[in-house]
Formats: structure tokens, sequence, C-alpha cells
């Protein structure tokens, strides 16, 4: 996959804006020159061209050659090649000659190098349009820039008013609808090219010529720097096109077998990672993007596997120094799978290390539109921005996932190399799949409308082994798309299941999911904190010193209790509730000790504690000498039976 390849190039000037309106307007009513009869203009004014048709099919403008001319010399330079976009508060927006979005302040558009820079430095549009003249009147070879920046302002000025919301596409795939849509046509972005497949371009869009894209999956190649429903697509730099054509389901299996030279922990692991690169291709394009966490110790080869999925994806970004900020400002606008390589937790144990920070803002990634975020700006203005795609973490050590972080991260273990591992094995994968990855790209793209028809399957197994909706979207997706991937027919119902039981590590049931959930991990932290009470002469946690509570002549270790906020409760009083327990108070100094520096600090344990399943939202009651508000938690949380020892569940047949 060389960059090297030749790239489009346009083959039609510019045009009127995707709704017909005409990018510039001249001034209504205008006369066609502003001078009297015979007038000869002084040296550098400028004479406007004379009035033509804007729905005349327009110039090529990749050079002086550009436009027609008359036995006078005057030439008809075509329609304008930058785009006005609209304005704001004294900002102009505009999409330059290559597509990219440039604003510029009123100061900046009556200067020379502001105008020329929308050009891209092609002034021949300028000095065709707005030329200067000399003292007889002939055209001295420069343009006038004062004209100039008026006719962008008032082009600028026939467009709605600026959204700083909308949004600024770049490179991936992405919906012409909604992305839940599996009929919608899609937007292949390629950097400087944006092939439009199932959906019909904008009116008057730029095409682009051949190129090595030409006919690729049959999609109509145009040139950025357009707007396509609320979204306007900026050129950005290329990245290689997908294949003309697409490759059979045998590059799933290839793919699997060198993504088998790891040792992964799960046996099945390979079929999730493929997995996970063969949705990071279908970008935005899809309801959901799952995430992979992928951990292995020194040795394991994870900085390699990385590699190796870098050059199975076209669109795959690499970071191994990274913040949250810059991650934001990376992503922004585009669709792409990206790494975060060595991306270890927090050392310090505050829980506000990089990759906290950057998890933090993954998991808005994963559904819908992605993120969408704002920040303020020098110049006042609220600055908005999107973004979206597939994330894959490796670490020694992973970070403390929050709750909400399971339904979106699935967790991969790597196992130590052997010392005998063939290391150019690994080399011969790496350079394979880099020729491989646009006809990988091609694959997923022209089987998107089979992907959904896998996920509807998939997520229909895991609902019948008790996987909550929720908790199905990314198991499911990853599957769907290794099934994509791997087939030229949808699932059956059979195949499904076999693909389910075969990645059933991954999958969370309703058995298993509380045990993740925030109020069950508030409670974990309480119960697994130690006392000041010794007992054979170890401290004694909260949770050994409940139990021993029960006994009602342990009377030391209720009062020791209470001095924490806590009070055990026994039935039999004739009050309510009528079952064994305990309270925990809302607010207590030495709770507050307990929960310090955590996600439950500022007294904000008893939300979570309030929602497992059998708690009670108490009134005040007596602890510790005072009466604060308490919650209410049944003794069943203390006496639970150990979960067996899960099996490793092996590749079908």
């Amino acid at each position: 996959m060389s960059d090297n390849k030749p790239r489009l190039v346009a083959i039609n000037g510019g045009a009127p804006p995707d709704d017909g309106v005409p990018a510039v307007l001249p001034l209504p009513g205008a006369p066609a020159s502003p001078f009297p009869p015979g007038f000869k203009p002084p040296v550098g004014a400028a004479a406007p061209p004379p009035a033509r048709d804007v729905t005349e099919p327009p110039q090529d403008r990749r050079g002086d050659s550009a436009g027609s001319g008359d036995e006078s010399g005057r030439v008809d330079p075509g329609p304008c090649p930058v785009r006005a976009l609209g304005r704001l508060e004294g900002a102009y927006y505009f999409a330059s000659l290559a597509g990219e979005i440039h604003v510029l302040r009123e100061n900046q558009l009556f200067t020379r190098g502001g105008v020329a820079r929308l050009f891209d430095g092609n002034t021949f549009w300028l000095r065709a349009r707005f030329p200067t003249y000399d003292k007889d009147g002939k055209p001295s070879g420069g343009w006038t820039v004062a004209s100039a920046a008026e006719y962008l302002m008032r082009g600028c000025a026939a467009r709605p008013i600026w959204d700083l919301a909308t949004p600024l596409r770049g490179r991936g795939v992405w919906s012409a609808g909604a992305a839940s849509d599996a009929r919608a046509g899609l937007l292949i972005h390629c950097g400087d090219a944006v092939g439009f497949l199932g959906a019909k371009p904008p009116p008057a869009v730029q095409m682009a010529t051949a190129g090595v894209a030409d006919g690729a999956l049959s999609a109509q190649w145009c040139v950025p720097g357009f707007r396509f429903g609320r979204a306007i697509y900026r050129a950005m730099p290329p990245v290689a096109f997908p294949a003309k054509e697409p490759a059979g389901p045998d590059i799933a299996r290839q793919l699997v077998e060198d993504l088998s030279l790891w040792r992964f922990r799960e046996p099945n692991a390979p079929l999730l990672t493929a997995g996970a690169i063969a949705a990071g291709a279908l970008g935005a394009a899809l309801p959901w993007r799952s995430h992979l966490v992928i951990v292995g110790q020194e040795g394991s080869g994870k900085s390699t596997l990385i590699q190796l999925m870098e050059a199975a994806s076209v669109l795959a970004l690499v970071f191994d120094e990274f913040s949250e900020a810059g991650v934001r400002d990376a992503l922004a606008g585009e669709a792409r799978l990206f790494f975060l390589d060595e991306g270890e937790g927090d050392e310090r144990g505050d829980g506000l290390g990089a990759v906290e920070r950057a998890i933090r803002l993954i998991r808005r990634f994963s559904g819908g539109t992605g993120m969408r975020g704002v920040r303020g700006s020098p110049g006042g203005h609220a600055r908005r921005f999107q973004a979206t795609g597939a994330a894959v973490l490796g670490a020694i050590l992973p970070p403390d996932f929050e709750p909400q972080d399971a339904t979106r991260f699935t967790r991969l273990d790597l196992d130590r190399l052997p010392a005998e591992a063939d290391r150019e094995a690994v080399a011969t994968a790496i350079e394979r799949w880099i020729d491989l990855a646009p006809a990988l790209w091609a694959r997923m793209i022209a089987g998107r409308a089979r992907y959904f028809d896998n996920l509807k399957a998939v997520r229909g197994v895991l609902a019948e082994i008790g996987c909550d909706p929720r908790h199905a979207d990314q198991p499911g997706n990853l599957l769907a798309a290794f099934a994509t991937l791997e087939r030229d027919e949808p699932l059956d119902i059979d195949a499904a299941k076999k693909l389910v039981l075969a990645c059933r590590f991954a999958v969370s049931i309703a058995d298993g999911v509380d045990e993740n959930s925030g109020p069950r991990r508030c409670l974990d932290h309480l119960l697994s904190a130690r006392g000041e009470i010794w007992g054979g002469g170890f401290k004694r946690t909260i949770g050994q010193q409940l139990v021993d509570a029960t006994d009602a002549r342990n009377v030391d270790v209720r009062e020791h209790l209470e001095s924490i906020g806590i009070r055990v409760w026994m039935p039999g009083s004739g009050l309510k509730p009528d079952r064994p327990g305990f309270y925990v108070a809302n607010r207590f100094e030495g709770l507050t000790r307990i929960y310090v520096s955590t996600r439950w600090s500022g007294n904000k344990w008893a939300d979570d504690l309030q929602r497992l399943e059998g708690a009670l939202a108490a009134g005040t009651i007596r602890i510790g000498g005072s009466k604060p508000r308490a919650t209410f938690i049944p003794a069943a949380y203390l006496t639970e039976k150990e979960d067996p020892m899960p099996e490793k569940t092996p590749i079908p047949p």
C-alpha cells in the first residue's frame, strides 16, 4: 500500500453550491459595466467581465489555460473556483481550490495574501475576473484585492449564517443517512477524494478523474470541499483507496491465521481481533463502535501485534505517547481505527493519568455520531467539534475501567511468546497485510448490508443466552463484522450460535453484569476496607467485622462499626425491615475517609448503594450517637456463594 500512487485530479471547475444557489452572486440589478461608453478606467481600476449564465458548463480550473477568450483579449474565467460557505460575526468561511476549509476575518480578506491563499496561489481566475489596467486601459496582469474581497464577501452573505456546529468530516467511511440504516448509501473519504456509493452526489459537485480509484466499488469519486446534508467534507492528506476488486472470504482465514502467531490466552481471541479490524474499516457507518484492550507483559509481542493490525487497516492511526486533548484534536472530524500503545494505567493511583482521561473520551466514541464536544476559543466563540472511531488500547497493566466501560471495551490477554517463536513469520505477515489492506477495506464496504443481517442474527443468539441489549452491542458488533469478512452469505441461526459459543468468554450475561456495576463496586470498596479492630494478628476488613457483628456477643465490633458510620440490623424488634442487614450513613466522617479519592467521594456513596437490588433509602436512624439519613443493605450481600472457575471455550469444528 503505497502513498505514491496517482491521486484524483479535478476535471472541471467550481460550481454552484449543492442547493443550486450560485456560490458568489452579482449585486442585484448591477449593469454589465459601471463605466459610461467610451470611458477608459483609470490605472488599477477593476472592470467586471461580461455577464454570463451561471448554468454554463464550468471550465477547467487547473491552470492559466482555463477559460475562453475573445478578440479583445477578454477572458471568461468561468465560475469562481472558491466556494463561499457563509459568515458569522466578521468571520468568512470558504472551501479553497483544493477543498480545504479556510476562515478569514475581514482584515485578512482584504489582503493580497489572504485572498491568494483561498485560491492556493493560482490567481488566474482573479486576474481574469478582477483585472487591473494600465494607463491605456489594457489589462496589466494584476488583480484588484478590494474588488475580489467584496465579491467573496457577497458570496458568503448569500449563504445562510455559518453554524459553528457544522460537522467538518475527514477520512473514513460515513453513512449518507442514519448509521443504523442498512439501506443508506456510503461516503468513502480518502483524503483528497470522496466516493459516493449508493448515494447521489450533490448537484454540480466537482467530479474527479480516474487514477487508481476508477470504477472502484462502482463509486462516483468527487473532489472534497462540498456540503452533503449538514456536513462539509473537507480535503485531508490522502490515504490509499479501497481496492478496485473486494477480497474474497479467504482473507478472513488468512487474517486469523496470522493473528494466531501470537499466544492469546483465549484460543478464539483472534476472531474478535479480526472483527475489530473489520469493524474499524466501516468507520462511522456502523451503529456501534467496539474498542479493544490488549494486555500483555514484556515479551508477549503486544506492540508487534498492533503493528500488524495497523498494517491491515488503511485508516489506522497509532499513538504511543498521547493526552486526552491530543487524541481529541487528532481525531476531530475523522472516522478511523486508532491505536493507543503503551497505555498503562495511572501510576499515582488518583485516576487522573493520561490513559484514564483518554478512555473517558473514547467511551463517547462508541454510539451514534460519536463524541460531540464544545470548547471555548480566544475569540470568544464556542468551538465545537466531533470525533468518532474505534480504539485499540495496548498495555502491560491496563487502567481500572469504570463500570460503563464494560459495555464498550473487550479485554484480550497475551501470554509471553516462547524463545523459539517464528519472528520472521511475524515480519512476513505484517508485510503481507500492507498489500492486502485495501482489498479488506473494499470487502467490508461492499458487505455493509450483510453486516446488518449478521448483527441481527448474533444479537438474537446473545439474547437467548441472557445478554441484555445494552451489553450485546460490544460483542455483537465484533462478531457481526468478523462474519461479514468471513462469509459471502449472511449468518444462519446455527452459524450464529457457533460463532457466539466460540467467543463466549467475551460475552457478559445478566448473572455476571452486577459484579462490575457501579453500585456493586461501591459496596465492595466499603466491605474490603480495613478497620482498626485486630483479630488473630490481622486487621479485619469491614466485611469481616459485619459477619462477626451478627453475633450479639460482639458488642465491641458493633460499636466500632457505628464509629465508622455503619449500624448492624437484626430482625425481631417488630420494626421494619424484617430481614437482617446493615445501615450505611449517607454522611459520616468515617465513611468520608474510606471513600476519599474515589468516584464516590463527596458523600456520593449513598447514590450508588441505594441502586443495589434489595437496598432501601431509609430515613434518619441512630448511628454512633448521631441520627443521619442512611441506606439499608441486605445481609445477603455478605453470604454470597463463590463463582466456579470458568473453562476456556474451544474453537468449534
